[in-house]
């Protein structure tokens, strides 16, 4: 595979040529000084987010069209709070999941993977038609940006370097934060912060490739794709990362969300793997989301949703999350998957979740 490009908007294409030397992999950004995705914690990073997007819906029965369609509680999320939660159809599987924020009273905005921007407008707008509600894509106005390991002091650095950045508070991880810019103020923000806020070891410029792993090590996965449609929010383990509420009300899909909590177990569940096995292709950066993995006797036993190749190491590292069936992992933890194009089968290994899951407990 080689090194692509991903296609930019304008203000991205301004942007990038005042970071480090980079390559596109995949849509994944990597700096060529970058180090290991799983180095010990160092400086904050600030990672450019070109991949990923964001629907707003705005007006005045905002939160209550959201109520009743959402898996989480949108009446009572205060302002400037953001949670996790996902859209579904009646069937209870997923258009998209995302970061939910309330902006303000009237406004929301739904974060996600820019791929899957487009699929989850079209089914919110199926179920707006008469709600005092606007739903858009705003990906083009905006500039996202992660901000990993930051502390008080890295954000007060960073808002004295341009007061038009706005910071979002991730949920269950204090140390991570959107950074949200206006498209037109993007490339001031870049200027400003290569001239003053890196004039210490405090902070550093990272690649997207850093913010996937991230999610990864925190056992979150956002719907693709290639996995539009298939998988029910338990399979995503939103149930444990507070991305659903079973005491809000109806909403779109909600009846056999409930099910599968009050009156059936879970029998997919989302789990961390990785592997060190040599990669053949030293180029390849990724694997495909959506791809089976296998058990020890070459049955099919679930998909990957989320992964990353670290090939700065001589020994190459994949990280990923996977839906797995429970009864297959309960059976043996001999598990593999194949690489894309290639004949090649390479191990894997399960990883802890960060989080216990219901059925754990």
């Amino acid at each position: 595979m080689q090194a692509v490009a991903l296609s930019l908007d304008p203000h991205w294409q301004a942007i990038f040529p005042l970071l480090p030397s980079y390559q596109f992999f995949d849509q994944l950004s990597w700096f060529d000084d970058q180090t290991a995705l799983n180095s010990p914690a160092g400086p904050a990073l600030i990672c450019p987010l070109p991949h990923w997007g964001c629907i707003a819906i705005d007006g005045p029965e905002a939160a209550t069209f959201l109520q009743g369609q959402l898996t989480n509680d949108t009446v009572n999320l205060a302002s400037d709070e953001t949670v996790l939660a996902a859209h579904c159809d009646p069937k209870g599987r997923m258009h998209a999941n995302f970061y939910l924020h309330r902006r303000s009273e009237q406004c929301f905005y739904l974060f996600m993977p820019r791929a899957t921007v487009t699929t989850a407008l079209s089914a919110l707008k199926k179920y707006a038609v008469f709600s005092k509600a606007e739903l858009s894509d705003i990906s083009h106005s905006l500039a996202q940006f992660a901000l990993i390991n930051g502390t008080e002091t890295t954000l007060t650095k960073l808002l004295a370097a341009d007061e038009s950045a706005s910071f979002i508070s991730l949920p269950a991880n204090h140390d991570q934060h959107l950074i949200l810019v206006e498209s037109a103020q993007a490339l001031d923000f870049v200027n400003q912060l290569n001239a003053t806020a890196f004039d210490s070891e405090m902070l550093s410029w990272a690649g997207s490739s850093q913010w996937e792993y991230h999610l990864i090590q925190q056992g979150i996965a956002f719907i693709k794709p290639t996995t539009v449609g298939e998988l029910i929010p338990q399979m995503l383990n939103l149930d444990a990362l507070a991305g659903i509420s079973f005491t809000k009300g109806c909403y779109t899909g909600q009846e056999i969300i409930a099910r599968m909590k009050y009156r059936g177990k879970v029998k997919r569940r989302c789990y961390p793997f990785l592997s060190r096995q040599a990669i053949s292709d030293p180029l390849l950066q990724t694997l495909p989301i959506g791809g089976e993995i296998f058990d020890q006797q070459g049955k099919s036993c679930g998909l990957i949703v989320s992964a990353v190749i670290d090939n700065t190491c001589q020994d190459s590292t994949a990280y990923g999350l996977a839906v797995l069936k429970v009864s297959a992992i309960e059976k043996s933890s001999n598990l593999s998957l194949s690489l894309p194009d290639s004949d090649q089968r390479i191990d894997i290994q399960l990883s802890h979740l960060p989080y216990s899951l219901d059925d754990e407990e």
